[in-house]
Order: C-alpha cells, then structure tokens, then sequence
C-alpha cells in the first residue's frame, strides 16, 4: 500500500513567540521532516509580501511568522535567505511598512536584490517552459514557502503554490498576466513554473511549506480589498498541492473547482484528492471555518476565457474593479502596474483614475497594489441577476 502524503493542522491562536514555536515543531514533526537538514544548509524563505501593508490586515504573511521560520533554520545552523519581490512598490518600502526591516536588520538576513534572476526551464509545461526567477533559489538547498492562506479573486485561493509566483521579480508579474490571461491560461501559467521549480528541488534539495493561517483573508483577496479573518492554524507539508487542498477543505472550498489544485494533481505535480491526503494535528472537521466569504467570480476559468474574448458579454457576467471615490487619492499606482494599459488619468473633475473596461483583462493587479482599498469588484448586470434568482 502506497503511503499518503502528509499535511499537518495544528492550532495556533496568535503571533506569540513560544506559541509559534512550539506549532512550528510540531508541524514539522507531523510530516516527518527533519529539522536537522537545516545543518549547513542555504534556505531560501519566501513569505507573501504583496505590498504595503499593515500585518493586521492580512494581505502579508506576519512579519512574527517569518520570524519564527528564520529561527528555526538558524537554530538548527541554516543559512536563511530572504526571497521576496512586491509586485509593485520596492521590497524597502514594504519591509519598513510590514516591519520585517526590523527583523532583516536584527538577523542580519540576506536578501534578494531583485535584479540578480536567472533562468530556469520546465521541458514538461503545458504552456510556458521558460521562466526568469531569483537566482539565490539556484544557490539555496531547500525552498522555505512561507503563504498567507487567502482567497484570491482569479484563482480562488492562494495559497501554497500560488505563493511561488512572487519568486518573479516584480512588474514582470504583471506583464505575465497579460501573456497568459486570467482564465484557464494563468492558473496553467503557475503549475508551468510550480512544475520548473519541483524539478530543482528534488532529491538532496526539498521544498517545504508553512502557512501562516492564523489570520486569514477572506473575500475579495488577496490584496487590500478582502477582509481578514481569524482561522487560528498553522499548515506543514512538503507537498505544495497537497497543502493546497487541505486549506481549500479548512475554508469550504471545493478544491475540484481551483485549477491551482485539480489541474496539478491531474499532472502528477502533487496529490488534490482528500482521501489521499493523511492529516496529523488536528483533525479537519473540528476547526473548518463553515462561513468563509469566497471571492464574487461564479465563472470557472474556462468558461472566464471564453466570456472575455467577447466584447458583449465581458461586462455583464465577470466582474470589474470599480475605483472608490471617497477612498482614491489618484496615487495612479494602478495605472503602473496594469499590464493592460486600461487605466488612465482622471477626466477633468473627477476624483479616481478612468478605466477602459473593453481592454480591461479582469487580472485584478489593480485591485492588489491599491495602497488605500480603494477599489472593488462590482458585478456584471447578469451576475446581479443570478444573485437575485
């Protein structure tokens, strides 16, 4: 009999040291791994640090978490490494906001520059075979992801194989967007460069995943516009689609309905299916969230690309991000970022940015980087209408 892949639930109430500590151990003994191959080792440790913000509001893996995650490795004589590019604004800005200067500068940590990339190739990717990444991942023994367990309006969730996007370095995230789409394209677009990274961190190398699900993000995530939310978890595996799907199940989302998921398992790239998942910690039903927001989008992504390619029904069945008038300061970080060049400057008298929903692509980047929360999905007429029925 084939064993299961192991994922580890274990409670964890708060951002306290020793409470992180402890679940941390236990996690990682929960899946069999040993601490000791952080001897001597070169970890790369890559949080989710999407832009800006404040830690309470749950778009950024807690600065605590990532603290916890340095000690641990240096406590067991690793090397950590810090591999992280915001989408937009510059990792200094971030890090002072987030207050993770605080711990680069205390740990006297190493930290991704990003400019130094490198390439790497996925010869068995359905689409997209060639990537530029953060080099000191070539360099690094084992791939510490650190995610954020929040939904996210394209793919559903982002979670532990989503989170491995931001070893881009920064706008050239956006500009992949517009490559590959936000239909059935992207979430291809991130098993493509998951499967590239797989194949380097095999054998003597590892990857290793553990989600900061304390404080979630539900809603309209991942960035500023979804709405935190208390989930008091730490999730451990090696197996980024396995972990995946265990937090799809913790928050009441079908996994079969998350590309991210479904279409990896599908490829061999890891296991989707619960029942062949072992859980150690805590068992999954006694601490499911059972009322959990997901994001507006009733579309699948098969059917989003199809809409989007017809100008007519782009705007009654997918939503659009609606800037906010009383919250846009007209900062136009959105205007940079869009990948699409759909937003330019605001028309004389008016107070947010104007959009052009016929290039609009629906990737949501504005949504991600906006500083104040300022924008929001609204719903197509269609979409309203089905609500209502």
């Amino acid at each position: 009999m084939t064993a299961k892949t192991r994922v580890s639930i274990r409670r964890c109430e708060g951002y306290d040291d020793n409470e992180l500590d402890e679940a941390f151990v236990r996690a990682l003994h929960d899946i069999g791994f040993d601490s000791g191959r952080f001897r001597g080792a070169r970890v790369a440790l890559k949080p989710n640090l999407l832009n800006a913000s404040a830690p309470d509001k749950a778009v950024v893996t807690n600065p605590a978490f990532f603290a916890a995650a340095v000690r641990i490795v240096k406590a067991h004589g690793g090397t950590p490494v810090l591999v992280e590019s915001p989408a937009f604004q510059s990792l200094e800005r971030v890090a002072a906001k987030t207050g993770y200067d605080a711990i680069i500068a205390a740990e006297r940590l190493e930290v991704w520059d990003n400019r130094s990339v490198a390439v790497i190739m996925n010869d068995e990717a359905r689409r997209f075979k060639r990537f530029e990444v953060a080099r000191p991942l070539l360099e690094a023994d084992i791939l510490f992801n650190l995610p954020k367990l929040k939904t996210h309006a394209i793919t559903r969730l982002t979670c532990a194989v989503k989170n491995l996007f931001g070893t881009i370095p920064g706008l050239a995230k956006s500009r992949w967007h517009m490559r590959a789409g936000t239909g059935d394209e992207f979430p291809e677009l991130i098993l493509d460069l998951y499967g590239a990274l797989s194949a380097i961190f095999s054998g003597k190398r590892s990857m290793l995943h553990l989600v900061d699900g304390i404080m979630g993000m539900e809603g309209d995530g991942p960035g500023p516009s979804g709405t935190p939310r208390k989930i008091g978890v730490v999730l451990a595996g090696t197996d980024a689609v396995a972990v995946d799907s265990v937090a799809a199940g913790l928050i009441g989302l079908d996994s079969a309905n998350i590309a991210t998921i479904s279409s990896a398992a599908a490829r061999g790239l890891g296991v989707g299916r619960m029942e062949d998942i072992e859980i150690k910690g805590v068992e999954l039903l006694d601490i499911a969230v059972r009322d959990f927001k997901v994001p507006a989008s009733r579309l699948s992504s098969r059917l989003r690309d199809y809409v989007l390619k017809m100008d007519a029904l782009r705007n009654l069945w997918v939503e659009k991000p609606l800037p906010s008038p009383d919250r846009c300061t007209l900062c136009y970080q959105c205007r940079t970022i869009c990948p699409a060049e759909a937003i330019g400057t605001a028309e004389d008298g008016a107070s947010v940015p104007k959009y052009d929903y016929t290039a609009c692509i629906r990737c949501y980047c504005c949504m991600e980087i906006c500083p104040e929360a300022a924008i929001r999905l609204e719903k197509g007429k269609l979409q309203r209408i089905m609500d209502w029925f």
